[in-house]
């Protein structure tokens, strides 16, 4: 499902692909951008996915409790041929403000293992495997906070009442934001039937795929999943189930994956990886 606000960015990104547009640092220079209309419809569309996941209800601040502040952080979705793909726009708490034992307690959060996805793709490409990839949206927000975290509203969208967000859900920002998506993930990955690998707590399997019979190995790294499995039908019907759980894109065939850049011949039975948009980025930031 294509939001509205997407479906209207995607027309004209095309006509920004060489002209050098940067990344605001606020609000401010968003706003003030030949870009703004793009940036406002970004703005407008994490406000909606925040109220749409319930991320927080609007209460009085208790008695001497500071709430955390957030900001707004811009990006540039690109391609691997540096074309703009979307604009986005994402709330952050800024959790430097947060005090252990009060505000958080655990954080840590496990993520796949490069020498593991190496691994996947070399085996995918030396069997034929089918290869393919989800991305999830908003992936923080779907993870469920077990302190109580007071923040501010949201710049430019505050009602004026002087009232603060409880948090429910995690923002991005916060300190234990990545273990609780982690957690609510991998304990949706094994309801829906998926094991998990003690080499590497970023890959899975699932093996009683009923179409095919084949099993299918998914490998997370925090909202990134990458598919592999010998049957497509697998495949598919193991995105199927996942859209079902998880707020996420179907990106198809894997291109690029955690900054690489995957280039398959299916005729010579090969998968490259590059990492060719990093390295222009670099040559061009530092001469």
């Amino acid at each position: 499902m294509v939001p509205l606000w997407q479906a209207i960015l995607l027309a004209p990104l095309s006509a920004f692909a060489d002209d050098g547009v940067s990344v605001p640092g606020t609000v401010e220079e968003a706003l003030a951008s030949p870009q703004a209309g793009f940036w406002r419809e970004a703005m407008d569309a994490e406000i909606a996915s925040l109220y749409q996941n319930g991320t927080w209800q609007l209460v009085k601040a208790p008695s001497g409790v500071q709430p955390i502040d957030v900001k707004w952080v811009f990006a540039i979705k690109r391609d691997s041929m540096g074309s703009i793909v979307r604009f986005k726009a994402r709330l952050v708490a800024r959790g430097f403000q947060q005090q252990e034992g009060v505000d958080f307690t655990e954080t840590f959060a496990p993520v796949s293992k490069y020498s593991t996805t190496r691994a996947v793709l070399a085996m995918a490409a030396a069997e034929g495997w089918e290869v393919q990839q989800l991305d999830v949206k908003t992936a923080f927000l779907q993870g469920r906070l077990e302190e109580e975290v007071f923040v501010e509203q949201p710049p430019g969208y505050s009602d004026g009442t002087g009232r603060v967000c409880l948090l429910y859900k995690a923002l991005y920002g916060l300190k234990q934001a990545p273990r609780a998506w982690h957690m609510h993930m991998h304990e949706q990955l094994l309801r829906l039937g998926y094991s998990v690998s003690v080499a590497d707590p970023g890959l899975y399997v699932y093996v009683r795929v009923e179409s095919s019979g084949e099993r299918v190995i998914l490998l997370v790294y925090v909202d990134d999943m990458l598919l592999v499995s010998p049957s497509k039908a697998a495949v598919q019907e193991a995105k199927d189930v996942l859209l079902g759980a998880f707020d996420a894109r179907d990106m198809g065939a894997v291109c690029d994956f955690v900054g690489m850049h995957i280039t398959r011949d299916l005729q010579q039975g090969t998968i490259k990886i590059s990492n060719e948009r990093m390295i222009a980025d670099l040559l061009q930031r530092y001469g």
